[in-house]
């Protein structure tokens, strides 16, 4: 069985915005720092502050959209395999997060049904 999920938890630092795909499909960016436990080591070393850009659409990238900078925001979602030829011409392999809900306040908002 394989698994593809992905939980985080963390704060916007970035307001998120409104675009459209090609064929016109809502989309919004939410720009997510991770929350540190504070003098928490892991692995051996210090816990450093992660950075997310996790893709939402439809109805939850709509409503997403009035989230301020500072809102506290628990993502659940699935890792997208993206590949793009870079400026140099070079192959570029990432991976993206596309999330399936957003929670807020542990109050669960804009479940995702058809990503």
């Amino acid at each position: 069985m394989i698994v593809n999920s992905v939980l985080l938890s963390g704060m916007l630092f970035e307001e998120p915005v409104l675009h459209t795909t090609e064929q016109g499909r809502p989309y919004s960016l939410l720009k997510l720092s991770s929350l540190p436990p504070p003098s928490q080591e892991i692995f051996g070393g210090p816990q450093k502050t992660h950075f997310f850009c996790i893709a939402t659409f439809d109805s939850v990238a709509s409503a997403c959209i009035n989230l301020p900078v500072g809102t506290k925001v628990f993502v659940e979602g699935r890792l997208i395999s993206h590949e793009y030829e870079d400026e140099a011409g070079e192959l570029v392999s990432c991976l993206k997060i596309y999330a399936q809900s957003v929670q807020i306040d542990s109050n669960i908002m804009f479940p995702h049904q058809n990503n």
